[in-house]
């Protein structure tokens, strides 16, 4: 099992979420990367440069994952960045809206119909969170095709005029069609605790993640990312015992955890982690979540997670 980095402190005030190409200028005072390597590109390979490169600038969080193709023309590889700026740019806190699916049985190339039924769900997810489209401060868009980007793009700008904005094919042969939509957004309001988590009226309800999560002013770790060693139940134990220990470190836990971002790269890799990750996770709490089957990992493995968690008492 590979850690690249422990966890990252920042302060949610100061957060900042941007996206750009391998080898375009990043901010400084990085606090997390993570690369979306494309195609045939060598992920591990990748891994091993950014860290080396990182390490000049802070040792950010890193995680990397491989994916089918990205919106970025020519770019293969695109880094989703979290920085903090000198001032309070979101004083009253931020929140993570989990990935708002849309599917359809037939493996079709056009996305833009299913993107406006996410997007349909994450404006519920807004409102619940007292925020609209104006105060999104990244979208990801974790689609079957690219096929019909320009439309996808067009829906995007018109929503999130002010976002930074990311599109990714997850696998090159998808079996139907689907898109997940997720959200980080600048509130309006601090929560009035470190962590609320919210079930919006009108979203399927689930005991395994929650829609929004409210992340008040205060410090949070960003966890380096973390991938399985193997298939079995103890493997996925293995990496959620290592996560846990190094939220712990930065005086968290896996039961604080906000933000759970998981790359499976199989369904039954997918089954895994759902089988075991409410042994380090709060049941009566659940993180927001996104999980979808992703193309690859560094070193072949089933799959990884990365998180975002407040520290309690803070």
């Amino acid at each position: 099992m590979i850690a690249l980095l422990a966890a990252v402190l920042a302060e949610t005030q100061g957060l900042v979420f941007g996206v750009a190409p391998l080898g375009a200028k990043l901010p400084p005072n990085l606090v997390s990367v993570t690369a979306f390597v494309a195609g045939n590109e060598d992920a591990e390979a990748v891994r091993k440069a950014l860290e080396a490169d990182l390490a000049k600038r802070g040792k950010p969080a890193l995680a990397v994952v491989g994916v089918a193709g990205l919106g970025q023309p020519g770019a293969k590889v695109v880094l989703e960045h979290v920085s903090l700026a000198g001032r309070a740019v979101n004083p009253h806190g931020i929140a993570f809206i989990a990935g708002q699916p849309a599917s359809t049985e037939k493996p079709v190339a056009e996305m833009a119909p299913l993107v406006e039924k996410s997007f349909a769900d994450l404006r519920k997810a807004h409102a619940a969170a007292g925020v609209d489209g104006g105060d999104v401060l990244r979208l990801t868009c974790l689609m079957s095709s690219l096929a019909d980007l320009p439309a996808v793009r067009g829906l995007a700008e018109k929503e999130f005029s002010k976002a930074a904005r990311h599109y990714v094919q997850l696998v090159r042969s998808p079996s139907r069609g689907f898109v997940e939509c997720e959200t980080v957004v600048r509130l309006r309001s601090a929560p009035g605790e470190a962590l609320r988590m919210v079930q919006p009226e009108g979203l399927a309800q689930s005991p395994n993640y929650s829609h929004v999560a409210l992340l008040g002013p205060g410090k949070v770790a960003f966890s380096g990312m973390y991938y399985a060693g193997g298939t079995q139940d103890s493997d996925a134990r293995a990496l959620f015992t290592a996560l846990d220990t190094a939220l712990a470190a930065a005086g968290s836990g896996a039961r604080y955890v906000a933000m759970s971002s998981l790359y499976p790269t199989s369904a039954a890799a997918s089954d895994l982690v759902r089988r075991t990750r409410f042994e380090f996770y709060d049941r009566s709490r659940p993180p927001a979540s996104t999980m979808v089957v992703f193309e690859s990992l560094p070193q072949a493995a089933p799959f990884a997670a990365q998180v975002v968690a407040v520290i309690p008492g803070r």
